[in-house]
């Protein structure tokens, strides 16, 4: 399986953290999701960065003659902007 590792980051700004996390959700582009928020006081405020990544992930398949040359193939296969989360045997 692999997933997209390209982020974008918004921010909101809030009396507390849990209105700011409210206002990243309801601004997260489309297909995103919330995967880590740095909140900041600020003049008694909340001032919260929000990362998002693409969601969901991908299979990828790759044959070799032994796991370490069928493992070299399929992290070739594995694009730039994308990380390999996990692996399957059969």
């Amino acid at each position: 399986m692999i997933q997209p590792t390209t982020t974008k980051q918004i921010t909101a700004e809030a009396g507390d953290l849990q209105t700011a996390r409210e206002q990243l959700q309801a601004g997260a582009p489309a297909g995103t999701e919330l995967i880590q928020i740095h909140p900041d006081r600020v003049e008694g405020r909340i001032r919260a960065t929000g990362t998002f990544r693409q969601a969901g992930s991908s299979e990828i398949v790759a044959d070799g003659a032994d796991y370490d040359t069928a493992l070299a193939a399929l992290r070739t296969l594995v694009p730039e902007d994308q990380r390999l989360l996990s692996i399957r045997t059969n």
